[in-house]
């Protein structure tokens, strides 16, 4: 059974995506107008504008956690001891963030957003499902695999896609507590793959750690993958960057949009 996701928190990061942040904010606020966001500002632009006229947004000015990823070529690097402490440090804050956020929120649902989202419409999520996401990638490194196979309880994914990614809070807190409480756990994943940068890849191996796969999100589209996003009905778009800066350059798909 399919099931309106009504009680929900929302948790964003961002850099400097300010008409971005404000475009994705304005059209959150027509399905969901009092459900609480919490917005991690990695950036020195301020976004203390949206609290003027929304008493549920809380902004928290925070640490640079993802410059460096763009400045190197993470595949080549990922190893090297300088390397692991940022992408451990950056892993274990945005993990922290979504703790935020859910003491925050005090919702039973998260959303994982960011400034290249739009919303759509109210979302859904069938019944007895625990995290949705794209599942657009493949290809899970052996390595990787072994860690999961090691681990009771556990399950193998080979498919992810988790941004944005809509969870239930409580295996959340389950995940993460198997997560921190399994000895070298950090250490022997960030050295397993380097893509464990990325919050899409973070999210499913948590949650496969107390045996939850990643499901299928049937509201997802995609603006750079999908012909017919714009017509499709769709109610959580990924990759709306009509509002980035030198979106005619860098994102030639929304010329005529």
């Amino acid at each position: 059974m399919i099931k309106n996701i009504t009680d929900i928190g929302i948790m964003m990061s961002c850099f400097n995506e300010v008409k971005a942040v404000s475009f994705a904010i304005q059209n959150l606020r027509k399905f969901y107008p009092k459900n609480k966001i919490y917005i991690f500002n990695e950036s020195n632009e301020s976004y203390e504008f949206l609290l003027e006229n929304d008493p549920n947004i809380k902004i928290k000015n925070d640490k640079d956690t993802m410059s460096f990823y763009y400045e190197n070529n993470v595949s080549d690097v990922y190893l090297l001891p300088e390397f692991q402490i940022k992408i451990q440090d950056a892993l274990l804050t945005f993990l922290d963030r979504i703790c935020q956020t859910i003491e925050y929120a005090e919702s039973e649902y998260l959303l994982l957003m960011d400034p290249d989202v739009l919303i759509r419409g109210v979302l859904n999520i069938p019944s007895n499902t625990n995290l949705l996401g794209s599942l657009r990638n493949s290809g899970v490194p052996l390595s990787t695999k072994k860690i999961l196979s090691e681990i009771e309880g556990s399950v193998i994914i080979n498919k992810w896609g988790a941004t944005p990614a809509i969870f239930r809070v409580e295996t959340f807190k389950k995940s993460y507590d198997k997560f921190l409480s399994t000895p070298n756990l950090l250490e022997k994943l960030t050295k397993s793959w380097s893509a464990f940068y990325a919050h899409d890849v973070i999210i499913p191996i948590l949650f496969s750690l107390v045996g939850e796969r990643e499901h299928l999100n049937n509201d997802f589209t995609e603006c750079n993958t999908d012909f017919d996003w714009q017509t499709n009905g769709k109610k959580l778009v990924h990759h709306y960057k009509k509002y980035y800066d030198n979106v005619e350059v860098n994102f030639p798909f929304f010329k005529e949009v």
